[in-house]
């Protein structure tokens, strides 16, 4: 079931609802029934394993209701989404022949961990809504933003970039060797 025939059968019903509550004088609830047919079917579909409306192709980068683990080479893409999964993002393969490289990981209901190498020098930046952003040396932060530059950090040199944004999750950074 596409979003327009979703929504035209959504409007139908509400019409008709509309109608019998005007013409024939039936107090007729018409928003809860709405809510009730939407969350019926929100259920079904979930059950059955359907594609979510208005729902786009997921790429190799949206990692959506499963686990996944990336190690530092394979990753090409600069951006990744992690919904309601979670997800490890290992930079301990990479060398200084890899950089610079510059990552941005949204985290949604999921948890995702980082690990990173000592001698890489490293920029990290963590905003979080209602999560939690755990950073090297310290660094937290529930309810705005945690920076973080690893030792030795020159922004005139190559450097890896990690940006990460957390909604109602986790985040966590170590260093790993």
């Amino acid at each position: 079931m596409g979003p327009g025939l979703f929504w035209g059968i959504l409007f139908l019903l509400v019409g008709f609802v509309l109608i019998i509550k005007v013409v024939l004088k039936i107090d007729v609830p018409v928003f809860r029934i709405v809510a009730g047919l939407i969350l019926i079917i929100l259920g079904v579909r979930m059950l059955i394993g359907g594609d979510w409306f208005f729902q786009r192709d997921l790429d190799e980068n949206d990692i959506v209701f499963q686990e996944k683990y990336f190690k530092g080479k394979e990753i090409s893409r600069d951006e990744y989404n992690v919904l309601f999964s979670k997800s490890s993002f290992d930079f301990t393969d990479i060398d200084s022949t890899d950089l610079p490289k510059q990552i941005k990981i949204n985290t949604v209901f999921g948890s995702t961990t980082v690990y990173l190498k000592t001698d890489i020098p490293v920029k990290i930046k963590g905003d979080a809504v209602f999560a939690g952003a755990r950073l090297p040396g310290g660094n937290t932060a529930v309810f705005g933003s945690a920076y973080y530059e690893s030792e030795g950090f020159n922004p005139s040199e190559p450097f890896l970039y990690i940006k990460t944004d957390v909604v109602f999750g986790g985040v966590e950074v170590y260093y790993k060797d």
